[in-house]
């Protein structure tokens, strides 16, 4: 599905984490209906969460995976925060390893601070 072991590992993670949440493929946004040129996104309660899986791939590979991180905790992680869904203490060490692979030394500390903000 996706070249980036960071960002597959973090699928798998995240897909684990509640019933609420599943892989979509080929569907409308906020529907069960198809949509061939929709790949594979997260669903939460049936609304899309982020973009497909691939466009993050692409834009970690063109744009960086820094800024790519970022576009991921907006679209992703923040909303599942904010509907409640608690994350797993294996998903916050990949996603505390992922930046401090990522991002410059200098970056670490307040990386380390957004992580902890987040409920685990």
């Amino acid at each position: 599905m996706v070249t980036d072991r960071y960002l597959d590992e973090f699928i798998k993670l995240v897909s684990a984490l509640s019933p609420r949440l599943r892989i979509a493929y080929q569907e409308v946004s906020d529907s069960m209906e198809k949509d061939r040129e929709a790949t594979h996104y997260f669903k939460l309660d049936e609304t899309r969460l982020g973009r497909d899986f691939k466009v993050y791939d692409f834009l970690g590979e063109s744009i960086g995976w820094p800024s790519t991180l970022v576009f991921i905790v907006e679209e992703i992680v923040t909303p599942l925060q904010e509907r409640g869904v608690r994350f797993s203490l294996e998903l916050k060490n990949h996603m505390i390893n992922w930046g401090l692979q990522i991002y410059p030394e200098g970056a670490h500390e307040p990386w380390l601070a957004i992580c902890n903000d987040w409920k685990w």
